[in-house]
């Protein structure tokens, strides 16, 4: 029996991207190298398998994961290898990064799929944009645009939205949004000339317009999606907060601090609230974890995950979840992990009981 994860009552799963089809919700981890399944009927979490080569722990190795057949793509943002988990032969294999690209970060703060390929936005724009052939299971450098991506060029998960075929980012620090087209492979840039518009921190995309709300500001902007236009503002309630989307209709707008968060209708211009608790006691290091996710399945069923409290809840019926460490399938885990490197170096913002259970194994 392995100590450390039975003695932790409710060590935290904190997604960085999930996506939920039939009764599974399925999410990559991240703080560890690893792929989790949670058993919504059967409110059971189930480790699933670690790409190899990469160690046990480490913050933000993918970025998104994304299934295409049988397959289950785990995008990396600061690893070296591409995981592909197979849903029928419940086996992980990897694509490995051309040797020149090892080390480097920021591979992917954003993907969009078109058919068969899943492009790779990088966080910053010295890395390139990287296509994976979810067929073929390989992935090459895309370079054919129209357009460059400018070296100051940098964003973050929050500030990117897709909107047909084209994917737009907001840059940090600067009055200015990249748009690419995928479809006419044209790489544009767009200032915002609009003095009361501040600098961008998230962006979401919502009946035929795209929104955008500014850094520390309680105000979201929109521009029309086909010529970029600005249309017009409104005030929120929530102070230093993110915006997501859903339903094309529908503006989550969550905040960086207090309890619960507010819902904005795009076609009738009125707010309710969501409520949910936070419990700041169990927000590990990284910031960004103070917000939430927000997934719709194909069937039109809407989850948010509570990263702070580790609560799933489903929007559209209320029902909660919190899927634990403990109690999972401990051998499973433990006899993969242990042939992961171990990390030279354990901050306290990893813990929470992720480093003592590893370090049992």
């Amino acid at each position: 029996m392995q100590k450390g994860i039975n003695e932790k009552s409710n060590i935290p799963i904190w997604p960085v991207d999930f996506f939920v089809e039939n009764d599974n919700l399925w999410l990559v981890h991240g703080k560890l190298n690893a792929l989790f399944r949670f058993s919504l009927s059967g409110n059971q979490l189930y480790y699933e398998g670690s790409v190899q080569g990469i160690e046990a722990i480490k913050p933000d190795i993918y970025s998104n994961i994304i299934k295409r057949g049988n397959s289950i793509f785990l995008i990396p943002l600061n690893g070296d290898k591409i995981g592909i988990y197979d849903v029928i032969e419940h086996s992980m294999s990897s694509i490995e990064l051309f040797e020149e690209m090892k080390g480097r970060m920021g591979y992917a703060t954003g993907v969009i799929t078109i058919d068969n390929k899943i492009y790779c936005i990088p966080l910053k724009g010295d890395n390139p944009i990287i296509c994976v052939d979810t067929e073929k299971k390989e992935f090459f450098i895309e370079n054919d645009f129209e357009g460059d991506i400018p070296d100051y060029f940098t964003t973050n998960t929050n500030g990117i939205v897709l909107a047909e075929g084209n994917i737009v980012f907001t840059i940090s620090g600067r009055k200015e949004f990249l748009q690419i087209d995928f479809l006419k492979k044209k790489i544009s840039i767009h200032g915002i000339p609009y003095e009361e518009v501040p600098i961008a921190q998230s962006v979401a995309s919502a009946n035929g317009m795209l929104y955008f709300l500014g850094y520390n500001s309680n105000r979201i902007y929109s521009f029309d999606k086909t010529s970029m236009d600005f249309v017009s503002s409104f005030g929120i309630h929530k102070e230093n907060a993110l915006i997501q989307s859903y339903g094309n209709r529908y503006l989550f707008i969550d905040s960086f601090e207090g309890d619960g968060a507010e819902i904005y209708d795009t076609a009738t211009g009125e707010f309710c609230k969501f409520d949910y608790s936070r419990d700041k006691k169990k927000c590990p290091e990284s910031y960004d974890y103070n917000v939430g996710l927000i997934r719709e399945s194909e069937d039109g069923r809407v989850f948010y995950y509570n990263r702070i409290n580790n609560e799933i809840i489903e929007m559209t019926s209320g029902r909660k979840w919190i899927p634990e460490l403990r109690g999972i399938e401990k051998e499973k885990l433990s006899d993969c992990f242990i042939k992961l490197p171990k990390p030279r170096m354990l901050t306290e913002g990893v813990a929470y009981g992720l480093k003592e259970f590893l370090l049992t194994m």
